[in-house]
Order: C-alpha cells, then sequence, then structure tokens
C-alpha cells in the first residue's frame, strides 16, 4: 500500500500519522513519510502529539505496531466502512462516537446540498467537530460516526453523566471540608476538575443531594 520507509507500515499508523500531519498545519502528503519516516518539519513533531516522543520512537523507529494497537485497538478506532450505505442522518439525530468524550454526539447542522457536512456537538458541552454526510471525519477519513451505540473502548473508561443538566448537586474538591451546592452544567473526562457548575466554576467531586441524609 505504502511505498519507501513506511512500505510495511500499518495503514492505521500512517492513518495516524497524517491526522497529526494536518493538525500540525502541513498539507496532507503519504510521500513526505514515504521518503522520511521521521520528518518533523513536513510531517509531524512526536513532542507536540498527545502520545508524546518516546511513543512515537517506539512505534516509526523500532516498528513496535504492537504498542500503537494497543493504545488504538484495531476494531475501535474506526468503523467499518461497509457500514457507509446504512449511515444515515438528520439534524437533531443522537449519532456515537469514540471522537466524542462522552460516546455521544448531536447533529446540529447537515450544510447545504454543495457544502455536504455534518456538524455535530459533543452531548453536555458546547464544542463541535465537523464531518462529510456520510460519517467521515473530515481530517483523516474514514467512517467514524455511527447511527448505533458503540461498546467502550478498551482501556479508557467512557463516564455516562449521573446528573442532570440544571440539577442541584453538592460538590468539593479533595483538600475542601465542606460541600457547596451548585446547578451542575456539563462534565468534563478531560480534566480532574471534570464537574462544571452553570456559574463556570469547576470541582473534582460531584453529588446527588439525595446522597445526603437532609
Amino acid at each position: 500500500m505504502y511505498k519507501g520507509q513506511i512500505k510495511d507500515f500499518p495503514k492505521e499508523v500512517v492513518d495516524k500519522m497524517l491526522e497529526y500531519q494536518v493538525a500540525q498545519g502541513n498539507p496532507k502528503d503519504v510521500s513526505v513519510f514515504e521518503i522520511n519516516k521521521i520528518a518533523c518539519i513536513n510531517g509531524f513533531n512526536w513532542k507536540e502529539t498527545e502520545e508524546g516522543g518516546s511513543f512515537w520512537d517506539n512505534v516509526i523507529i523500532n516498528h513496535n505496531f504492537e504498542s500503537f494497537f494497543k493504545e488504538y485497538p484495531k476494531s475501535e478506532t474506526k468503523l467499518d466502512e461497509t457500514k457507509q450505505s446504512e449511515q444515515y442522518f438528520e439534524i437533531g439525530q443522537t449519532v456515537y462516537s469514540h471522537l466524542f468524550p462522552e460516546g455521544e454526539g448531536i447533529v446540529e447542522d447537515m450544510g447545504s446540498p454543495l457544502e455536504s457536512f455534518l456538524k455535530i456537538r459533543f452531548k453536555n458541552s458546547s464544542t463541535y467537530l465537523y464531518f462529510t454526510s456520510d460519517g467521515k471525519f473530515r481530517i483523516t477519513g474514514g467512517i467514524v460516526i455511527s447511527q448505533t451505540p458503540l461498546e467502550p473502548i478498551k482501556n479508557k473508561v467512557i463516564e455516562k453523566c449521573p446528573f442532570e443538566k440544571g440539577e442541584w448537586v453538592a460538590v468539593r474538591d479533595e483538600d475542601e471540608n465542606n460541600w457547596m451546592v451548585v446547578q451542575f452544567e456539563t462534565i468534563n473526562n478531560k480534566t480532574d476538575y471534570k464537574y462544571r457548575a452553570v456559574n463556570g466554576g469547576c470541582w473534582k467531586q460531584c453529588k446527588k443531594l439525595s446522597e445526603f441524609n437532609i
């Protein structure tokens, strides 16, 4: 499938390299890596990735692809593209993807026939991602959203939010003795201070008021 220095690389590894190539402001061009698999200027800077430099050193230089698939299991990095003909989306529909922090998103806009895109908002968030109308991620391609719920990613806990937006809850940080009652807004699993209130404050711990004997 590929030539030169990445001729034996799995497609999933190269797809991730291309994703970072584009994310760091470079044109999507696999030939850059075919010529020089460790390309930084026109490829991507390993240290500026979520996985870090040692991860990519192990994958790209040492060809330890097993370590890559431990981080990104084959069956769960993207959906089977043979399902493309089954995909049908409409505004307001709940869709599912491992790209979303909580696994779920809402179709907010489908664009015009000429633009042909899906604008999907993360559930319980104001953050958006854009896809082509058949469910492919616009940056890397490949079918990555589904109409049916997905199994959780291995080794990654997707916490389903136990609180309703606007619900009064009790919050505190680990070094505080007292709980504070606030209106719950959303949850962000990417930070330790993941429970956010309507007023914008964030805390590490959150409980339903029903858990207190009052």
